[in-house]
């Protein structure tokens, strides 16, 4: 979601050096499902030390070797697949700091957040899950992320916490303590609605 630069540059500041050390920057790239062309996905590559790959088995193997050409030809090596032999060895995150220098100022400007719109919502009731399953659904396509915290109607007491990452989603009991509904949902400027959805989300509250 965001340019690790930006991180980066921070780490660099003399007070901030003498509290914490960056020793490496790890990008996780969904195998899957990615945009080659989108430049805050090409900077997050960029800024990388290392890069792990998720979802390969679910990658057709000519898609796979394509992405790794385009990896080996951005000069990255240190490339690790998250379901074989355990991801990244210890000793490459828990070792010696990788070197590097602070951004050049000629280097292209850090991309800044406003390539996203993010809704936060409230209920103080408790949500219908056939009807917050539909409204997700609505909005999934139109969303990159989604989390939050819910009670359903048909499970009284219980606190549920919702994930939705790319097209990906997961409803599983919490402990943490919650009353009604809190949800963060964050989609691509332009494409995602942040009015339309809060007017979802609020009907569903009513009914």
């Amino acid at each position: 979601m965001s340019d690790p630069r930006g991180i980066i540059e921070a780490l660099h500041d003399p007070v901030l050096q003498k509290a914490v050390r960056l020793d490496v920057v790890v990008t996780v790239v969904d195998a899957e499902a990615h945009d080659v062309a989108d430049d805050l996905w090409q900077a997050q590559l960029r800024a990388a030390d290392i890069i792990v790959l998720a979802k390969v088995g679910e990658t057709a193997a000519a898609d796979h070797a394509s992405l790794r050409a385009r990896l080996e030809g951005m000069g990255k090596s240190l490339v690790f697949v998250a379901d074989e032999g355990g991801g990244i060895p210890l000793e490459l995150l828990l070792g010696q700091p990788f070197p590097r220098e602070p951004a050049a100022p000629a280097e292209a400007p850090v991309i800044r957040d406003d390539r996203f719109v993010q809704v936060e919502w409230m209920s103080p009731r408790a949500v219908v899950l056939a009807r917050f399953r539909a409204v997700i659904a609505s909005l999934a396509q139109r969303l990159v992320r989604a989390k939050g915290l819910i009670r359903v109607a048909e499970r009284p007491g219980q606190t549920f916490l919702f994930q939705l990452v790319g097209r990906r989603a997961s409803l599983l009991p919490s402990d943490l303590p919650m009353e009604g509904a809190r949800l963060v949902l964050i989609g691509r400027t332009g494409i995602f609605d942040a009015a339309a959805a809060t007017a979802e989300l609020e009907a569903m509250a009513q009914e």
